[in-house]
């Protein structure tokens, strides 16, 4: 966005204030230069449980907790959920999640560094037929640079990303006098385990486009990695697009990917999803998806719905208030927020090229905050 104008009426008196920044997304809260914030995560998914191409899908209640930090160009995020099946012998999980992220703005160009780690284990195995079952554990770590270059209205951007982990997979197999393992070793006196474990690894990039319609975002997006996994280890490559759209109260978005995997096997997937803000304090969201082979872990994808609710808890907020801060780069681009403290204010709207320069209004927040 170049040359935005923030107005704000107060009686007949309008005021007008110039900024130069890059944007393709603002959500009206405001805030400060440094914020902390905790958030519980609920949710119910139906799907096959994460990494498992083995097991069919089940219905999950997931519950889960976050600590986010932010501060004026960087934000760190750690948490943890645990989920659990409905029915018997569908398991249940412990994932962890820690994510840095940190960019700058130098014109029209954007960079900045994605640093992630992702633990996963089964608390209980998961019953995959014939009286078997199975288990898991994976830890995974990831880098992901990238770059960005805003012109005629698109972002033009580069990522790569180099990843590395461990996983171990466990399967229990009923023991029989007349079935296909003879009595020993065994792990038990009905059972024999077979466990497979190895590194894991990915390199790789993609390049996008994004464009900015006022409240619509439209983005292509193509990569190619070369993965070692505990599935299918070799090339994969893919095309995706999304549209997101900010329709009044709700946040919608529609996707479609296709995969080109290892063996010359393909996968087409894509995703529905609307979100909606319940004030600053909670996000409620419905997603019904086809996800696609996860390069880092091999696993097909499978058809999913999950309908959750994120809600903060709590927090505080440090420093200046900004009156404009660049995020990291998002699914749907950069994002931007604007924040004006005027107690007498009746409206105060936001306008740029994002939007045609069309008011695009905030909203009064705590204490006299927009």
């Amino acid at each position: 966005m170049k040359n935005a104008r923030v107005r704000c009426t107060i009686g007949r008196t309008v005021a007008l204030a110039a900024m130069t920044l890059t944007a393709s997304v603002i959500p009206a809260r405001p805030v400060a230069a440094q914020r902390a914030s905790v958030w519980l995560d609920a949710s119910g998914i139906h799907s096959r449980p994460p990494g498992s191409e083995q097991a069919s899908a089940s219905s999950y209640g997931v519950m889960g907790a976050r600590l986010r930090t932010e501060g004026r160009a960087s934000s760190f995020e750690i948490g943890a959920a645990a989920g659990r099946g409905a029915e018997n012998g569908s398991g249940g999980w412990l994932s962890t999640r820690a994510l840095y992220d940190a960019s700058r703005v130098a014109g029209r160009i954007d960079f900045g560094m994605q640093a992630e780690a992702n633990g996963l284990t089964y608390l209980s195995p998961v019953d995959i037929g014939s009286g078997s079952t199975l288990s898991q554990t994976q830890a995974s770590a990831l880098l992901r640079p990238q770059i960005g270059l805003s012109v005629g209205g698109f972002r033009i951007g580069a990522e790569g990303s180099a990843a590395a982990g461990l996983w171990r997979t466990t399967v229990a197999t009923p023991v029989t006098g007349s079935g296909p393992f003879p009595p020993l070793p065994r792990t038990g006196s009905e059972t024999r385990e077979v466990r497979d474990d190895g590194p894991i690894s990915m390199i790789g990039g993609a390049v996008s486009a994004l464009r900015v319609f006022g409240p619509a975002s439209v983005q292509v997006r193509a990569g190619t990695y070369d993965a070692k996994n505990q599935v299918a280890s070799g090339r994969y490559t893919g095309i995706d697009a999304t549209v997101g759209v900010s329709a009044g109260v709700a946040d919608l978005s529609l996707g479609a990917r296709r995969w080109q995997l290892p063996g010359a096997v393909s996968e087409t997937g894509g995703h529905a999803a609307v979100g909606i803000p319940i004030g600053s304090r909670a996000y409620i969201q419905g997603v019904a998806s086809r996800s696609i082979a996860d390069p880092l872990n091999g696993a097909r994808g499978s058809v999913g719905l999950t309908l959750g609710i994120s809600m903060r808890l709590g927090g505080f907020a440090g420093g200046d208030p900004l009156p404009a801060v660049a995020g990291a780069v998002a699914n749907r681009g950069r994002t931007v927020t604007f924040t004006l403290q005027h107690a007498g204010a009746r409206s105060i709207a936001v306008a740029g090229d994002f939007s045609g320069w069309e008011p695009r209004s905030l909203t009064r927040g705590e204490k006299d905050e927009w």
